[in-house]
């Protein structure tokens, strides 16, 4: 049987970290399997199975999890105990942003993705983690940054304490982009006049930046069968989730 979930092999103790696949699910068609959006045109009763299968996999509480309505911003929200279980089991409840802080133990936070990559920050000093949607109009808006800055100004995170985990994304050799989009970057790649950006490397150089050397990227490929994956699919797809949690 197909794994529905991954976990990095981190050090951490008190943090888990996982990444859903597609697979385990009760999705159909173009969402088969573990499908974990509600945004997208998927079966509500289906989709909300699908994470009830995860976290119970997981063997998290559904109940306490917060999920957020995705914008492709650059806003990244603090979450305190009034905000336990939004959008958990309907959208109309999530958070509009792209990126969750919380120092509340047991409480999952969620981002969701489909080539787009995931950032979670994990502030050992502080016990603090964040959870970040990442994609070419965030990373090129300053989400990463957003975040850190948040981080330090409201808990007095000490960055050299903080420990990066990159998830799934897109890889470059899939990820064709137009000129404009690619001089938002620092080092687009170029390749017989197309352009072409790697989102873990532009992070990576964000988080070094701020002086984040603890940095360990999953090197998921979302474009592989594995997961979701918005390019492959043309644009009908499901969402993977990368859930975050402090213990």
């Amino acid at each position: 049987m197909e794994n529905i979930f991954i976990k990095p092999k981190t050090k951490n103790d008190n943090l888990i970290i996982a990444i859903s696949t597609c697979y385990g699910g009760v999705s159909k068609d173009s969402y088969k399997y573990l499908n974990t959006a509600l945004h997208v045109d998927d079966n509500k009763d289906d989709v909300i199975k699908n994470r009830e299968i995860l976290f119970e996999a997981l063997r998290l509480d559904i109940k306490k999890s917060v999920f957020a309505n995705q914008i492709h911003s650059n806003d990244v929200y603090i979450i305190d105990e009034k905000d336990i279980g939004k959008g958990h089991a309907c959208s109309e409840s999530a958070i509009e942003t792209d990126g969750f802080i919380t120092n509340i133990k047991n409480i999952p936070i969620v981002i969701q993705t489909a080539d787009c990559l995931s950032v979670v920050l994990y502030a050992k000093d502080k016990h603090i983690i964040a959870n970040i949607h990442c994609g070419w109009r965030g990373l090129s808006n300053n989400i990463i940054q957003n975040a850190i800055k948040k981080m330090m100004d409201n808990y007095n995170v000490d960055t050299k304490n903080i420990y990066a985990y990159l998830g799934a994304s897109i890889k470059p050799t899939n990820f064709n982009v137009s000129k404009d989009i690619a001089n938002q970057f620092h080092k687009p790649i170029e390749k017989n006049h197309s352009f072409y950006i790697d989102l873990p490397f532009e992070a990576r150089l964000i988080l070094k930046k701020y002086g984040i050397t603890d940095i360990e990227d999953s090197k998921l490929d979302s474009y592989s069968n594995e997961f979701y994956s918005y390019r492959r699919d043309n644009k009908i797809t499901g969402r993977m989730s990368t859930v975050a949690m402090l213990v």
